[in-house]
């Protein structure tokens, strides 16, 4: 049943009449209501139900509402799911903006801290670079002084390391504060050049830097001269910028006093001096030149007094020496009046420094102030008394006397000889003797034989002083003579002299003389050396001296005469006991040559049998013998080469102290190697490296020159070795001469051991070379201030000792200056980037490469440009190679 109609049913069955129908009537029109499907009263319909009657009612209507409102439904839930999945999508975006947000708000805090700790670290590597920077600039001398210290070679050799390249700038702008000035103006060589290297682009900003400093500082700021030396020592400048720095140098030696800072002030102009336009640079050299002459005067004056150290004469004559050359005539003249004044009247060491002055200035006098300044040097020379240095002022005399006319040079020789001849005093006859030394290259034939006479008769002094001056000056003049007119004065000479030193002075000139003699002179001189080594009052060393005369003069003889002279001379070895030096034989290779085959085999037997019997009965001659080995070792068959490299090799064991005997035995070895089939003959070489090895590494402390001189021995024998184990042993020898050198305290010593490095290093690799070269690079810049160990005066101090030995090695020539395959340019190039390649060094490689292209490098930066400019292909900005 229907639930409407349920409900009207009972409605009308209630018990209460008030909840029945209250009338038929009222029945009838709920029943009504029912059949027409309408909402009944007795039950309340909800809308829906309410709705859905009327749907009923309606069905078209119903359906096309339904339509519409499935529609309206559809697309109301459709836009509502839309609109939801939007909503859902925009919160989610709204929360991803807020993560975002929140992320970007850690990031940025985190960031910040970044940021905080980035910069707390770039202050502290500031302060780190700050202090770096400051550490090397500490050490820095604030003095002029020639030599670094260990500490300045460190702080100099690590500001150069690529890694610290980026410090460069902030080094130069902190040496520019006041508080560093000083230091850059001394040490400005050094330490610009390890700044900049060979970079031109990094000079260039230097230059900036420094000339922006030196025009804002007021003109009367001292440091403004520490700046203009920096800026002379960086060099290449600009002529406006060398013109400035030379102003201000020049107003600073106008007002300074103290000698060394002179020198260093006149070295700091000259350097400027290329960079000038030439009237300035030669105006700016005069007035160094006259201030410095000045002060030269009175150190002079109070020299005379005694009451001045000999070092101010040193360091103001060095100084004028740099800006000598640049002098006009004129003021040359002037100079040179100071000098040979102050020469004839000072000490001995300040005659030697003002000497080096006098032979620059020479360079610039005109005719008249050549003949004054000789004038003042012959007076000198020719005076009463004893001169304490004569060699000195002769060795300017002779360079004066090349400057003079024929005139002139006979007058003052004529002066030196009526001299010698009006007194028999060995002391007055000594100066006047070397004086005439001096005019000896410029005196005409008839004159030298005249001068010749006078000297002869003097030689019959005995006083040993004497002769040997004498002698010497009679071998300078016989080589003016004609030759026949020579071979009368030797002959007498030879005849009578028995003073040992004397021999060797005549003996020099006997050599020189030599090869302009005829058969028959060279025979006539043979015939009286032959008699005066019979002579048996004759002693050993002097006989020794007449060996070189003998074998110069048996070079010009026939072939049977040459014999009898050779065989003269292999009697005399029982008689000398003394080692003839090898420069004493080096004409024994001549002599032979004059031999017949058969005259030559029986030497050369003789030699061998003599040689193999001596080593072990009589050392002396054993040593004498191998001096003969290199000549007649083309002469020996492969039994005599087997026998004399033996003999050789054990006297290199007997004679393992002896430096100059083993010298003559490597070289005697060498020669008798090539005689020899490859195999045997580097066997033998072997043996002898082993022997030198051995020798060399237990030092002995008799002789400095011990360990030098067997590596020169050592490079000889290696020529015959095999190239890898060669390169082996004098690599080896090379290391202990690197370390000696370090630490040698010697000048004569020194002297060896840059020889020896120079021997072993001149086959090897351009590496090996390089090596070499630094080792001497960076030993230039210790104190060699030192003296021989013989005592005698140095000539030159430790410094031009290895840098002699700086052009062996870069010319990669050994003992003998034989000059082998020269380095590769950007090796020398690479030396030249070395922090330490200053002063002396750098002058040293520049002239090595001035001489592969035929001209002259002020500095290194003229070098640089030439190169760029002609497309040499060389590399300058990249760091040091290893």
């Amino acid at each position: 049943m229907p639930l409407d109609l349920e409900t009207i049913c009972l409605k009308c069955l209630r018990k209460e009449p008030e909840n029945r129908y209250a009338s038929a009537a009222e029945l009838a029109d709920e029943l009504g209501r029912y059949l027409r499907r309408e909402p009944i009263q007795a039950r309340p319909v909800g809308r829906v139900e309410r709705g859905w009657r009327w749907c009923r009612r309606n069905p078209w209507v119903a359906g096309a509402l339904a339509v519409a409102g499935g529609a309206l439904v559809t697309a109301t839930v459709v836009s509502t799911a839309f609109g939801l999945d939007a909503h859902e999508k925009e919160i989610a975006a709204v929360n991803a903006r807020n993560d975002l947000a929140n992320k970007n708000t850690e990031l940025e805090k985190k960031q910040a801290e970044i940021n905080k700790q980035n910069a707390e670290l770039e202050r502290g590597k500031d302060k780190l670079e700050g202090a770096l920077t400051l550490a090397w600039l500490s050490p820095l001398a604030g003095s002029p002084s020639r030599f670094l210290s260990d500490a300045e070679v460190d702080a100099f050799t690590a500001l150069s390391t690529p890694d610290n390249q980026h410090l460069a700038e902030r080094f130069v702008r902190e040496s520019l504060k006041p508080q560093w000035r000083r230091k850059l103006g001394v040490r400005g060589g050094f330490a610009l050049h390890a700044v900049v290297g060979l970079n031109e682009r990094k000079r260039q900003d230097v230059e900036r830097l420094l000339m922006g400093e030196l025009g804002r500082l007021d003109p009367s700021d001292e440091s403004r001269t520490d700046l203009a030396l920096a800026a002379a020592a960086l060099g290449g400048l600009s002529p406006s910028a060398a013109k400035m720095a030379a102003s201000v140098l020049l107003q600073a030696l106008a007002r300074e006093t103290d000698p060394n800072t002179l020198q260093h002030l006149a070295h700091g102009v000259s350097a400027l001096a290329p960079r000038l336009e030439p009237r300035d640079g030669d105006r700016v050299c005069s007035e160094v030149a006259a201030t410095l002459t000045k002060t030269l005067e009175k150190a002079l004056a109070q020299a005379a007094l005694g009451s001045t150290d000999a070092d101010a004469i040193k360091f103001l004559s060095e100084g004028l020496s740099v800006v000598a050359g640049r002098l006009a005539p004129d003021q040359a003249g002037k100079v040179a009046d100071i000098l040979t004044q102050a020469m004839t009247r000072t000490n001995p060491v300040a005659v030697s420094d003002l000497s080096r002055v006098l032979v620059v200035v020479a360079g610039r006098l005109d005719s008249k102030g050549s003949v004054n300044a000789a004038e003042r040097l012959a007076k000198a020379l020719t005076g009463q008394g004893f001169f304490p240095h004569p060699a000195t002022l002769t060795h300017c005399l002779s360079v004066l006397a090349a400057r003079l006319e024929p005139e002139e040079v006979a007058k003052h020789a004529a002066a030196f000889m009526q001299a010698i001849a009006k007194t028999p005093d060995a002391f007055a006859q000594q100066p006047a003797a070397q004086g005439l030394m001096a005019m000896a290259p410029r005196l005409e034939p008839k004159q030298a034989t005249e001068i010749a006479a006078t000297l002869t008769k003097a030689m019959s002094n005995d006083n040993t002083i004497a002769l040997q001056d004498l002698s010497r000056a009679l071998s300078a003049v016989t080589a003016r003579m004609e030759a026949k007119d020579a071979v009368t004065v030797y002959k007498q000479l030879f005849a009578k002299t028995t003073d040992a030193f004397a021999l060797n002075h005549l003996a020099q000139g006997m050599v020189a003389l030599a090869p302009r003699l005829e058969p028959k002179q060279a025979a006539e001189v043979a015939t009286t050396l032959t008699k005066a080594m019979a002579n048996e009052a004759l002693n050993p060393f002097a006989l020794q001296e007449l060996v070189p005369s003998l074998l110069a003069v048996a070079a010009r003889l026939e072939a049977t005469q040459a014999a009898e002279a050779i065989a003269t001379l292999m009697q005399a070895t029982s008689k000398t006991r003394t080692l003839a030096p090898d420069d004493a034989m080096r004409g024994v290779p001549a002599a032979v040559a004059r031999l017949e085959p058969k005259d030559a085999a029986r030497l050369t037997s003789d030699v061998v049998a003599k040689l193999t019997q001596a080593r072990t009965q009589d050392r002396n001659t054993f040593r004498y013998l191998a001096l003969w080995v290199p000549a007649v070792a083309g002469q020996m068959n492969p039994k005599q080469a087997n026998e004399a490299a033996t003999a050789l090799n054990e006297g290199l064991g007997l004679f393992a102290d002896d430096v100059t005997a083993s010298r003559s035995l490597a070289v005697g070895l060498v020669a008798v190697a090539g005689r020899l089939d490859p195999k045997e003959a580097a066997r033998v070489c072997r043996e002898a490296a082993a022997t030198l090895t051995k020798s060399m590494a237990a030092p002995r402390t008799n002789h400095p020159a011990f360990v030098p001189s067997q590596a020169v021995c050592l490079a000889k024998v290696a020529s015959r070795m095999e190239p890898t184990e060669a390169a082996r042993v004098c690599a080896e020898a090379a290391a202990m001469l690197t370390k000696a050198i370090a630490g040698t305290t010697d000048l004569d010593a020194l002297q060896n051991r840059v020889l020896g490095l120079a021997a072993v290093v001149a086959d090897a690799e351009p590496k090996g070379v390089s090596e070499a070269a630094e080792t001497l690079i960076h030993a230039m810049t210790r104190d060699y201030n030192l003296k021989f160990a013989s005592g005698t005066p140095a000539e030159s101090d430790g410094g031009s000792i290895l840098a002699r030995g700086l052009s062996l090695i870069l010319l990669r020539s050994g003992h003998a200056n034989v000059v082998t395959e020269p380095l590769p340019e950007q090796v020398l190039v690479e030396l030249l980037k070395r922090p330490l390649c200053v002063g002396p060094a750098r002058r040293v490689v520049l002239d090595q490469l001035g001489d592969r292209h035929e001209r002259t490098f002020s500095d290194q930066w003229d070098f640089v440009r030439f190169a760029e400019q002609k497309k040499l292909g060389i590399n300058f900005v990249d760091p040091i190679r290893a």
